[in-house]
């Protein structure tokens, strides 16, 4: 008798340690981390009509640069880092919509130097022309070990305008990134945050 409560004291003892060890970390996982730059930058907006439909199809070329590896220690399994422009229309107070999204599982690929990048999106109510309160985002979710799964943005949010007149799709390379566009969204594919390939 006197054994089996020596080994209920001592297993008593070492589930109280281990219950203050997961509040400590999970208290830990609670704190948000420093604020990350992100440099968007040498953005190119052009607009194009889509034949046979009620949408306008908004292309983006742009550069960007950030370094997230201060986010990753011990707690990060990985990054899911995604651009979003947000703007308001006529009929939609907001929208919102991903651009292009990458998954960065350690801190050596956290570092983000992309030149010539290019997204699109489309707009249902024809409402991208001239539209001047385009709001780009990079944000990420920080996948941890231990705790919930947080939203942040970095600090640098660009803010664009697209034309006012439709830009006709004339050279080939025009042509060609029309052409992949249209194969992106037949196959419900969302572009990945990588380097833009050359044509």
């Amino acid at each position: 008798m006197m054994i089996f409560s020596t080994i209920m004291n001592c297993m008593s003892k070492v589930q109280t340690v281990a219950f203050v060890i997961v509040a400590l970390c999970f208290l830990q996982t609670l704190a948000e981390p420093n604020p990350v730059n992100v440099h968007i930058n040498h953005v190119v907006a052009n607009i194009y009509p889509q034949e046979y439909s009620e949408v306008d199809l908004g292309v983006l070329n742009l550069d960007l640069k950030t370094d997230l590896k201060p986010l990753f220690n011990w707690n990060v399994k990985q990054l899911y880092v995604y651009l979003t422009a947000e703007y308001h229309t006529k009929h939609n107070i907001l929208n919102q919509v991903v651009l292009c999204d990458k998954i960065i599982k350690n801190g050596d690929e956290a570092k983000l130097d992309l030149k010539g990048l290019t997204v699109w999106f489309g707009d249902k109510e024809n409402e991208l022309r001239g539209n001047e309160n385009i709001v780009l985002t990079l944000s990420w979710n920080l996948v941890p070990n231990i705790g919930f799964l947080p939203r942040y943005s970095g600090t640098g949010a660009k803010v664009i305008n697209f034309p006012f007149i439709y830009k006709v799709a004339t050279k080939l390379q025009d042509r060609r990134l029309i052409g992949k566009i249209k194969q992106y969204y037949n196959n419900g594919i969302l572009q990945r945050l990588e380097e833009s390939e050359g044509d």
